[in-house]
């Protein structure tokens, strides 16, 4: 049987599902705490990551150490625990978050819920991480105290899990431009936030994510550099919280002193460099694996391609992807109304590595009504590239929130697989039987 569905339908669809991701509550807290009940596709391959220079401890998911699975290269997480009240100073202290890196809020109560939310790999924020007198700092949009602060606002109270990715080759010049641009911006959030509608002279959230502002602002990363300076004269900018950090990364190479003027010019500043192109929904990477580019919603299947499964097992794993095996709640009502435009994406995920004509049929059908764009994913999905000129981040590792519970979980550590932490077991119920 074909799966019929409505592109008319489905744009709307995406629209909202987009326009869901930055602007979602704080995460619950019946979230898992035990990583060994993350999905194998939420974990990632040893390629994305950078060494451990941090003494984080390595985690694998639970159906791999329990032998669901098969992989001959594991995916894992690179954690360290840490308290909220301890965050901030232990982190910039270790090194594991430094100025530039970019923070992504990992929603593992999102697993096995819907399409969507497991092919962005649980990621549903992204903020932006500076360093100043030995605390980390999170300057994210909407630039609120919901969310600003040293993981001090309800958004990371309420977390649970982060991963951290750094861009790769920031020279130490470029860190202080970014930590100039940030604490200038950081400092007159009250002043220069302007709520939930574009306003002169202020930074607003886009709840439009499906509308990402360089389709009618290509040169918005300029806007915000603007209104760091205290130019009011300015048409203002309305960015989605991962849109936000990637125009502060364009601002790297703009000294917000000696490069000021160029910002009161009518030509857009020369020092202003997008970070990475938008990715469309699905990139060509699978068909072209020297020289292709992932799409912002081939995450997870990157990462069941690289750990090099079985091919039953790998079948299986990706149709996980699209099953809602966990019960609903409010917070997943929307996923479990996916329907068709949605069911569809498996036949493009089992079938695009083999290159079928059903799988390069739907890529070309979907990415004609999906923009580019840059959601919060995008940024780990670039880790899942090989090394060379296309790969420019890398992740560190993941922040576990641990506030005086420490979960039994498996471990791998010091080579031997298996090896749990101490403490009590604590389980919440998401691990699949």
């Amino acid at each position: 049987m074909t799966t019929t569905y409505s592109f008319v339908s489905a744009r709307k669809f995406f629209a909202i599902m987009l326009a869901a991701l930055c602007f979602q509550c704080a995460p619950r807290l019946d979230a898992a705490q035990d990583m060994e009940d993350f999905p194998v596709f939420f974990a990632l391959p040893a390629s994305a990551m950078l060494p451990n220079n941090y003494g984080l401890t390595k985690y694998l998911p639970g159906e791999i150490t329990k032998g669901k699975y098969h992989p001959s290269n594991p995916p894992y997480f690179q954690a360290a625990r840490v308290s909220h009240a301890g965050a901030a100073k232990k982190l910039a202290a270790s090194g594991m978050v430094q100025t530039g890196d970019v923070i992504l809020t990992l929603r593992p109560e999102w697993a096995y819920r819907g399409a969507y939310p497991d092919m962005m790999m649980g990621i549903s924020h992204a903020g932006f991480a500076f360093v100043e007198n030995g605390q980390v700092y999170n300057l994210d949009n909407p630039i609120t105290s919901f969310y600003i602060g040293n993981f001090s606002g309800k958004h990371y109270t309420d977390a649970k899990t982060l991963h951290i990715v750094r861009p790769r080759n920031l020279t130490e010049k470029q860190k202080k431009n970014l930590l100039n641009w940030a604490k200038r911006i950081y400092a007159n959030a009250n002043r220069f936030f302007g709520g939930y509608e574009p306003l002169p002279g202020r930074i607003s959230f886009n709840h439009q994510y499906a509308e990402p502002s360089y389709v009618n602002a290509p040169n918005f990363p300029a806007t915000l550099g603007r209104i760091a300076l205290g130019d009011k004269d300015n048409a203002g900018l309305s960015v989605f919280c991962s849109e936000f950090v990637w125009a502060m990364l364009a601002l790297k190479n703009c000294d917000p002193e000696k490069d000021a003027k160029q910002f009161i010019s009518d030509t857009p500043p020369y020092c202003v460099k997008p970070p990475f192109s938008p990715l469309p929904l699905m990139g060509d990477y699978f068909e072209n694996r020297e020289s292709g580019q992932l799409g912002f919603g081939d995450g997870a299947l990157a990462v069941i391609d690289a750990i090099s499964l079985p091919e039953k097992e790998r079948a299986a794993m990706i149709h996980q992807v699209f099953e809602k095996a966990r019960p609903r709640d409010t917070d997943s009502d929307s996923y479990y109304e996916e329907g068709a435009v949605y069911d569809a994406i498996e036949t493009y995920y089992s079938g695009i590595a083999a290159k079928t004509p059903e799988a390069l049929k739907l890529k070309k059908e979907y990415n004609a009504f999906a923009l580019p764009n840059y959601s919060p994913a995008a940024f780990l999905v670039n880790t899942l590239l090989p090394d060379g000129k296309r790969r420019l981040f890398d992740v560190v590792g993941t922040v576990v929130f641990d506030d005086g519970i420490a979960p039994q979980v498996m471990a791998e550590r010091d080579g031997k697989a298996g090896e749990a932490q101490s403490g009590p077991a604590v389980r919440h119920g998401i691990i699949r039987h």
